[in-house]
């Protein structure tokens, strides 16, 4: 007999899937030996490789045939940035996927790129032409200043300085000095 191998779907798929292929799926074979060692009539398979099956009938009559599995890489995000993701109060940066042909971001956006000056960590998913997905996460902060490590704050002014406390410490501003009554 001469065997035909076919499976559901198509011979290649993405990183990370599996296929059922089977030898000839009407006909029932006396003995089956795969070029994985097994002997049923069907295999799971999810690695890239030339997969063959010899079959026996009822008359002790062998044949033998392969198919070529094919897996696709999961597509990698570039994570390309227009400079520096950790920014300050009012800045932005740039986050780019690359060249796919979808994109998902965490933030709703569908492009290939996006700029935020909000901090958080941004996620894209993307989809290369096999229909495969890969995604990458980056990390964007906004510095923002310690104003509890002493804050200064220079103002021009010359007059009275009363603290209306009650306590007398009241004194006459110059530029930055205080001089007590």
């Amino acid at each position: 007999p001469t065997p035909a191998i076919f499976s559901y779907h198509p011979s290649t798929f993405c990183a990370g899937g599996s296929e059922v292929i089977f030898a000839d799926f009407y006909i029932n074979y006396s003995s089956y030996l795969w070029s994985t060692g097994s002997t049923e009539g069907s295999i799971t398979v999810d690695s890239g490789a030339t997969y063959a099956v010899t079959v026996t009938d009822a008359y002790g009559c062998s044949g033998t045939t392969s198919i070529v599995i094919i897996v696709n890489p999961s597509p990698v995000p570039v994570n390309g940035t227009s400079g520096p993701t950790t920014v300050c109060p009012g800045g932005s940066v740039t986050l780019d996927a690359g060249a796919w042909s979808s994109y998902s971001w965490s933030n709703g956006s569908f492009n290939q790129s996006i700029t935020t000056s909000s901090p958080g960590n941004y996620i894209v998913t993307v989809t290369d032409a096999n229909g495969c997905t890969g995604a990458a996460s980056q990390m964007v902060t906004v510095n923002t200043p310690d104003i509890s490590t002493g804050l200064v704050a220079q103002y021009d002014f010359t007059g009275n300085a009363n603290d209306g406390s009650g306590n007398g410490n009241n004194g006459t501003v110059n530029g930055a000095t205080l001089t007590n009554d």
